[in-house]
């Protein structure tokens, strides 16, 4: 196994704390700069929800696959355990998010947190334990084709219909345990560069789970270069929902055609920005990291104010 100098991996630290500042400050610059929030900004469709889950669960279903080409032995519950994690922190849903909210609605961090984030939480963890089921099953061959494709989309059923408004219900339950936000402590738009700061700063957790999912994915896309950034980029857009939203809401916006593809954007953007800048890193550790064994590390076969900053 290869490791990584002392040096080497102070390097990657910070590049990923550069590369998730970047990413971050496309959309809080964007905002700040007079480009709407699409947030009520396009008459969305009743069913989008269904298609989101729909997108994401086939990218999670990619992601599995590249996860058991990584560590063959894992079982289903490790599977799922591995891809919630991952995917847990892609979404921002363990520290930022909650940290970013609680801290614009008077630091109510726990109100935050269980209100907004925890029915999300729940949600996802459906996601991904069903995706490790339907892999795990071994069907006779004539159906084994049908299984995942079916059973994802019973699965984006389910989320939309059942296992989010549930979720949903018992975040409020738990959210009545914590006080909620002071109306006096709630800080509003703008929210000025104490807010920037933290949400820059955090934005670490989706950047380093990104750099995971390029390990992962590391010799296991295309061999062309330029085609497995292609590849990359689309599976991380598949996760965070960005080619749904995108495209939802450029057709369902009340805005004027380049002025949706901007609001919806600065949101997109970010996540191209780190589909393109985790490569980078991903080819120079090939080149350079120390050998100590047979096989890389890199190469080897990881009622709230809704935050503005959040997409």
């Amino acid at each position: 196994m290869r490791t990584l100098s002392v040096p080497l991996k102070v390097a990657l630290t910070g590049y990923l704390f550069l590369v998730g500042g970047l990413a971050v400050n496309i959309h809080i610059q964007m905002l700040e700069g007079g480009i709407p929030h699409p947030r009520g900004l396009a008459d969305i469709p009743s069913w989008n929800p269904f298609l989101q889950y729909w997108v994401q669960l086939l990218g999670i279903a990619w992601l599995y696959r590249l996860c058991k080409e990584r560590f063959p032995s894992f079982g289903y519950g490790r599977s799922t355990l591995l891809l919630f994690a991952i995917m847990a922190t892609l979404l921002q849903l363990i520290i930022r998010l909650p940290i970013t909210a609680g801290y614009v609605n008077g630091r109510a961090f726990l109100f935050t947190w269980a209100a907004a984030y925890l029915p999300d939480a729940i949600t996802l963890f459906f996601s991904t334990a069903l995706v490790a089921l339907l892999a795990s099953l071994k069907p006779n061959e004539p159906i084994r084709r049908f299984v995942m494709p079916l059973g994802l989309l019973v699965g984006a059923i389910l989320a939309w219909k059942l296992v989010g408004p549930l979720a949903a219900q018992f975040g409020g339950i738990v959210s009545g345990f914590f006080p909620g936000p002071r109306p006096e402590a709630v800080i509003p738009f703008p929210y000025g560069q104490t807010v920037n700061r933290i949400a820059s700063v955090l934005f670490i957790e989706p950047t380093v789970s990104c750099f995971v999912i390029g390990w992962l994915a590391w010799n296991k896309l295309s061999s062309n270069r330029w085609v497995w950034i292609l590849q990359f980029n689309l599976l991380i857009l598949m996760l965070v929902n960005r080619l749904v939203d995108q495209a939802i809401f450029m057709a369902y916006s009340t805005l004027p055609p380049m002025e949706a593809f901007l609001s919806m954007g600065q949101f997109t953007f970010q996540w191209i920005l780190m589909g393109l800048m985790i490569p980078l890193a991903l080819g120079h550790l090939k080149r350079v990291s120390t050998p100590v064994g047979s096989v890389s590390a890199v190469d080897t076969e990881a009622t709230v104010q809704a935050d503005p900053y959040e997409d």
